[in-house]
């Protein structure tokens, strides 16, 4: 279990069982809101700098149904007992698996057996309008990759990883920081 975490007013918010992990954190549940669950940053990346800050603090403040229906976009952000931003709240997305296990063909005939022709096309139409949500003129998503979409039993997408998006924030430009090779423009390999 995490340490305590809370919200803006100081209440706690009670983390349930980890639920998953990357490299920048851990996803638990959260007991009272199973609606949600609360990526904590691991120490490793943590305090943040201002950068980081202004990007979580413009994230949290989107409010576009549209943008929200398309990823994971923070919707709280979590303090320590010490007042420092140490993680933020997202929509739990039980259930849902990476879209790679829908088009390849071993897993998806064992985890979506309904899915034809007919709803991978609806499924990659459906990952197009999440991109589509997320690209504006302050968001650039910077890692996009078969393992930061997600989609549901019902075919539905949603883009994760979100903290990670490039952001103009009134500071200035926050850029993506993280990036998988093998989906990296060949012009930006071997640059920091």
């Amino acid at each position: 279990m995490s340490a305590q975490v809370f919200n803006a007013k100081g209440h706690p918010i009670p983390l349930g069982a980890r639920v998953g992990e990357g490299g920048g954190g851990v996803v638990y549940g959260v007991l009272d809101q199973p609606q949600a669950v609360a990526k904590v940053f691991r120490d490793s990346v943590l305090p943040l700098d201002s950068r980081q800050l202004d990007r979580l603090q413009l994230l949290a403040g989107l409010s576009d149904p549209t943008l929200l229906g398309a990823t994971t976009i923070p919707t709280v952000l979590l303090y320590d007992q010490r007042g420092q931003v140490v993680g933020y709240l997202m929509e739990n997305l039980y259930g849902w698996r990476p879209i790679h296990q829908l088009y390849q063909p071993k897993t998806r005939l064992r985890l979506f057996p309904w899915a034809n022709h007919t709803h991978l096309i609806q499924v990659a139409r459906r990952l197009a309008e999440a991109v589509g949500a997320a690209h504006r003129p302050d968001l650039v998503i910077g890692d996009l990759n078969e393992a930061n979409a997600l989609v549901s039993p019902e075919g539905d997408v949603r883009l994760i990883d979100v903290d990670s998006f490039q952001v103009k924030t009134p500071s200035g430009l926050v850029p993506c920081e993280v990036a998988r090779p093998e989906y990296l423009a060949p012009e930006l390999h071997g640059l920091s």
